[in-house]
């Protein structure tokens, strides 16, 4: 009797009901108890940190940092990337670039960081994603291509043509103080101090099914 007794009271937390721990953030399911840890790996109203980092402080879901930088970081670029299209202008510092899909769940937000140094432009790529949601591998591909036309090297036409095929790093930017590890580096030679933008070409390769980070 008291082994069914216990039997039934496992059984009813289990099915028990609450709120999602994202409820601040935006997400209204109740998951039962027993499939509250498989709703955290798929909810989309987990935090993440705006890329302002301690000097603005935002936290909240994807879809809530996307309407925060519009207001509070109208400077920063923000693009969409087509399958069909995937030529980007980057400026000094944040930019980011939005994957299109049909719903939110088909959509990833990235982040590309320009840094400038004294000799060349370097390029970051993060995928900002909920520490809690399941992982994706994701594939992609940073190219810079450019062709100079030089009068004081006998009318010479050189050519800058530089490609990295790598994982994007995915992150919630909670540890945006972390040392940035770079996709690409523009020297100055081909990418003048004068100029303001930096065109790449930025593609989505695969998307594979979730694996352990």
């Amino acid at each position: 009797m008291v082994l069914s007794d216990l039997t039934v009271a496992v059984a009813t937390s289990a099915a028990a009901r609450g709120p999602c721990p994202h409820a601040a953030y935006g997400c209204d399911a109740w998951p039962a108890n027993h499939a509250r840890e498989e709703h955290l790996r798929a909810c989309p109203h987990g935090p993440c940190h705006c890329p302002g980092g301690d000097a603005c402080g935002f936290v909240g879901s994807t879809a809530a940092l996307l309407d925060h930088i519009a207001i509070a970081h109208d400077d920063w670029l923000c693009e969409t990337l087509h399958p069909f299209l995937d030529t980007i202008v980057l400026r000094d510092g944040p930019n980011l670039v939005v994957s299109a899909g049909d719903a939110d769940d088909d959509k990833y937000l990235f982040l590309l960081t320009v840094d400038r140094y004294s000799f060349c432009r370097a390029v970051s790529v993060v995928c900002i994603r909920p520490r809690s949601r399941a992982a994706r591998e994701i594939k992609a591909v940073l190219e810079h291509q450019r062709s100079m036309f030089r009068r004081r090297s006998r009318d010479r036409c050189d050519r800058h043509d530089q490609r990295t095929d790598f994982t994007v790093a995915c992150s919630d930017l909670s540890d945006h103080r972390r040392k940035r590890s770079y996709q690409l580096t523009v020297p100055d030679d081909v990418h003048g101090d004068g100029e303001t933008y930096l065109m790449v070409g930025f593609r989505i390769v695969t998307i594979d099914a979730t694996y352990d980070e």
